[in-house]
């Protein structure tokens, strides 16, 4: 929690539907935050007007707009925390705890495939803008259908080149994002956010080439910090010994070399 500010509140400055169901929040934040945050870091939201019996809510920062001390997320109101969250009205004030956890990192890559898949598609867009500065960033994006394809004018601007997949075929390359850059020169780095099969076919694929991965995992937190340990998962160490990483103080961005789905 080193990056984290104390507990703050941040107002509501706009709420506006996405497709797929997702809706974009855009949030005044101080100074502070812009200069600790980076690509693949996420904030914990306390949830508005919530029962006592409701956790923090943790969602990936999806863009930052520092000069203007903007922070926007993409929330998919999926259950009864979500659904408050994208409730609040504009104007409202929210209280949330961030930036937290360990970004992405460039290194000296200077092509890119961010690869983004349902709802992990939001931190790739955070991630192109940064690292398009001084990378050649492919952006492949997979979705359920059509219906589902959000944010695909932002991330045209941020990336060199964008790719979009659908599961059924009615947008874009029919399959998977991986697959959809098959035909694609291999990059220095792969950076990839989605649900755990994509995650383990994409650490296949790059660790098969060997190619340099960082793998942004999702997984249920309470505390968001790393003291309760809810959201550890299995790590492998370098002389093969099997150990328990907590994806929210250790990560959520993980080497995929290291990392066991």
């Amino acid at each position: 929690m080193s990056n984290a500010l104390p507990p703050f509140s941040a107002k509501l400055l706009s709420s506006r539907p996405l497709g797929g169901g997702m809706r974009e929040l855009c949030l005044e934040v101080p100074d502070e935050f812009c200069r600790a945050s980076r690509p693949g870091m996420f904030v914990h939201l306390k949830v508005p007007d919530a029962p006592q019996h409701l956790l923090r809510r943790p969602i990936s920062i999806m863009d930052l707009e520092p000069e203007d001390n903007l922070l926007v997320l993409g929330v998919q109101p999926k259950g009864e925390g979500t659904r408050l969250i994208c409730s609040l009205r504009e104007g409202g004030c929210i209280e949330m705890l961030g930036p937290l956890g360990n970004g992405f990192s460039l290194n000296d890559a200077k092509t890119v495939w961010a690869i983004g898949g349902g709802v992990g598609v939001a931190p790739m867009l955070y991630a192109c803008r940064e690292f398009s500065k001084s990378a050649r960033v492919t952006a492949s994006l997979g979705f359920r259908t059509r219906d589902m394809i959000f944010s695909e004018r932002d991330f045209h601007e941020s990336a060199f080149r964008l790719v979009i997949a659908t599961d059924d075929g009615t947008a874009g390359f029919h399959g998977n994002a991986l697959a959809a850059l098959s035909s694609h020169p291999l990059p220095d780095l792969i950076i990839a956010c989605g649900p755990t099969p994509m995650l383990k076919a994409v650490q296949e694929f790059a660790l098969g080439h060997n190619l340099h991965c960082q793998l942004s995992l999702e997984q249920r937190m309470g505390c968001g910090y790393g003291a309760c340990l809810t959201c550890s998962c299995r790590t492998m160490s370098r002389d093969g010994e099997e150990h328990y990483a907590r994806v929210c103080a250790d990560g959520p961005v993980f080497d995929a070399g290291k990392v066991v789905l």
